[in-house]
């Protein structure tokens, strides 16, 4: 008999051998998610018996996090702007500070004299970002594209969730590839792209390493290889004076801001999370500027 106290002990005792940061915050989320309740659930009754599928269940879940395998792929779902996304290993799982993007994107399609703005999504992953851009402005038109076909099923499957799939269209193929035959230019792109350099990615979270999809995460070399591919190809696909939005690494402003430099683009505007990080850079290219109103 295993009750839900002794689960909640049990969990957090075999989380913190197993040198997790915050071991009975853990051990409760497996716990309250298997048991389909929330965390007030879990204090105000300490004992109840979980049923023998649920034990199995939870001993699986304990050993899997255990090996710092991530809370969001056991329970399958991850808050972001408010809302719930489905994720899985084939994703990259969405952080609060990717919010930080969507504030500017917003913020800049508001001051747009443009009836129905076409938004690109260069790397959606799990769709966060053009899911969340086309629930809350409903004249965007998205455009989503990434290399993983599995990536694509499951930003779907967000975007029919959120009631939103009308107003994306989901492309596959790498950068802008899947682009090439398509006339009607941008009036916004945007993209978080794997921006954590091979050369670097021992100074990344186990968690992280060992789990979520290395392409999502990990650049060539010093980790700009996405943002030169962006920087060189974007241009054709956008109206003049049309914003690049990116999100960058800790610290790496500076070498993103070069390397826009050699392109054409030219920053106007930077945005930090709430950490008080440079997260988000909004360029425009060459000398043209842009009328939003």
């Amino acid at each position: 008999m295993l009750t839900v106290r002794e689960a909640v002990r049990r969990g957090t005792s075999y989380l913190g051998r197993r040198k997790l940061r915050e071991p009975r915050l853990d051990a409760e989320l497996i716990l309250f998610s298997i048991l389909e309740k929330d965390r007030a659930y879990l204090l105000t009754h300490p004992e109840h018996v979980l049923s023998s599928s649920q034990r199995k269940k939870w001993a699986r879940w304990l050993r899997k996090r255990g090996d710092a395998y991530p809370l969001q792929y056991l329970v399958g779902k991850q808050e972001f702007y408010k809302r719930d996304f489905a994720v899985g290993p084939e994703v990259l799982i969405p952080r609060p500070e990717t919010e930080v993007l969507v504030d500017v994107c917003l913020d800049l399609l508001e001051t747009m004299a443009v009836g129905k703005p076409r938004v690109l999504d260069v790397g959606t992953g799990s769709g966060v970002i053009a899911v969340t851009l086309a629930r809350e402005n409903k004249s965007a038109l998205v455009t989503a594209t990434d290399i993983s076909s599995r990536a694509l099923s499951l930003a779907r499957q967000n975007a029919v969730f959120h009631k939103c799939e009308k107003q994306i269209e989901f492309l596959e193929g790498s950068g802008m590839e899947p682009l090439k035959a398509r006339g009607e230019p941008f009036d916004l792109v945007v993209s978080n792209p794997p921006y954590v350099g091979v050369c670097t990615q021992h100074l990344v979270d186990k968690s992280v390493s060992m789990y979520e999809p290395r392409e999502a995460v990990f650049a060539r070399n010093n980790g700009l290889e996405m943002y030169e591919a962006l920087f060189k190809e974007c241009p054709r696909f956008m109206k003049p004076g049309a914003p690049l939005v990116l999100e960058i690494g800790a610290g790496a402003k500076r070498q993103v801001c070069q390397e826009a430099r050699i392109w054409a683009w030219r920053e106007s505007s930077v945005k930090k999370d709430l950490a008080g990080i440079d997260r988000c850079l909004v360029f425009a290219h060459g000398n043209q500027e842009r009328r939003y109103s």
